[in-house]
């Protein structure tokens, strides 16, 4: 039961509030731009104003699930933008 996604999530949020994630966080912000691969990574987790993230799709509600980083929402993506891709090149050609 330590492998259930609700369990990881709440641990991952306790160690980001007061645990080793915490302090990887502080680290990285410290360092500047010393390690700018993870920086651009962990932005949304190092940013102060959590409220500035855009919706990934700006003409639906503004939700938790409506992010780039979810992978329902970037899958259907490359799906439609497979199928646009299809239904040009079909009368194309």
């Amino acid at each position: 039961s330590e492998q259930v996604v609700p369990v990881s999530r709440t641990k991952l949020a306790i160690s980001k509030s007061r645990g080793d994630v915490k302090e990887y966080l502080e680290d990285l912000k410290q360092e500047g731009d010393e390690r700018p691969v993870e920086q651009w990574l962990f932005a949304d987790w190092l940013r102060e104003n959590k409220s500035a993230k855009l919706p990934a799709i700006p003409f639906l509600k503004k939700a938790k699930w409506n992010s780039g980083d979810n992978p329902v929402v970037v899958t259907a993506a490359i799906m439609m933008l497979g199928i646009v891709v299809a239904s040009v090149s079909e009368r194309v050609i």
